[in-house]
C-alpha cells in the first residue's frame, strides 16, 4: 500500500584525471593468501598530493573537480588487512587523522579501475538496531499513517560505485515494502595493489558521504 524511497547520487571528475594510455593490467594481491589476479590499474605521478601513514595503513586524498569533494584511499600496511583498518576506525573514528595529512608529496600512484554493485535486505539490521516491532504484523503501529493494520514488509538498499580515469560515480538507493607517524620523504609510493578502504567526503565539513572497501573480486 506504500513505498518509501531514498536516493543519493554522486558523480564527479578528478581534479587531476588519470591518462588512459597509462592504464595497464597489473597484479592485484588478494587477502588471506587467496592468490592474485590481473586488474586494469590506473597510474600517474601526482604532485602535492596529501599523504599520511601510521602503523596500520597509508592513505592519500585525491580531489574531485573544484576541490569541493575528495576520496581517501586507506591502504593496509604489510601484515595488516582491511578488517584491521576498519577495526581501527571503529575505535578512533576518522577525524583524528585529518590533521596528520601533508600536502607536499609527489606520489607515485596506482589505483585500480573498478565497478561494484551491491544490494542488501535491511530487515535484520534495522531489527537489531531496535525496531523489530515495525516488521511484526501483531506489534507494528502505523495508525497515524493508516487506519488499516499495517507493518513494514521489506527494506532494501542497493548501491553501486564506478571509479575510472575520469572520476567516480556513486549511486545509493534504499526503500521499504550505513599512533605514531614516522617521518616521511617528499616522495611517496602508493600502489593500491591489494584490498583497501575508501571514503568519499565533502571537503569543508569533512562529512563522509560514502564509505566502502574494495577487495578485488
Amino acid at each position: 500500500m506504500m513505498v518509501l524511497l531514498n536516493a543519493l547520487y554522486f558523480k564527479s571528475m578528478w581534479a587531476t584525471p588519470f591518462q588512459k594510455q597509462n592504464t595497464t593490467n597489473r597484479v592485484f594481491y588478494l587477502e588471506n593468501e587467496a592468490g592474485k589476479k590481473s586488474l586494469p590499474m590506473m597510474a600517474q605521478v601526482e604532485k602535492n598530493l596529501p599523504y599520511f601513514e601510521n602503523e596500520t595503513f597509508s592513505t592519500i586524498s585525491k580531489a574531485y573537480g573544484n576541490n569541493a569533494f575528495q576520496i581517501f584511499i586507506l591502504l593496509p600496511k604489510e601484515g595488516k588487512t582491511v578488517s584491521d583498518v576498519i577495526s581501527l576506525l571503529k575505535n578512533t573514528g576518522w577525524k583524528p587523522y585529518l590533521n596528520s595529512f601533508k600536502g607536499s608529496y609527489d606520489v607515485d600512484l596506482w589505483l585500480p579501475k573498478f565497478e561494484i554493485k551491491f544490494d542488501i535486505s535491511l530487515k535484520g539490521i534495522l531489527s537489531a538496531m531496535g525496531m523489530p516491532d515495525a516488521f511484526d504484523p501483531e506489534k507494528a503501529d502505523f495508525r497515524s499513517m493508516s487506519e488499516s493494520a499495517t507493518f513494514l514488509g521489506v527494506v532494501k538498499q542497493a548501491a553501486s560505485i564506478k571509479v575510472d580515469e575520469e572520476g567516480t560515480v556513486v549511486a545509493v538507493a534504499s526503500g521499504g515494502k550505513l599512533i605514531s607517524m614516522d617521518a616521511l620523504k617528499e616522495q611517496a609510493v602508493f600502489h593500491a595493489d591489494h584490498p583497501f578502504v575508501y571514503l568519499i567526503a565533502e571537503r569543508s565539513s569533512q562529512a563522509i558521504l560514502f564509505a566502502g572497501k574494495y577487495m578485488g573480486n
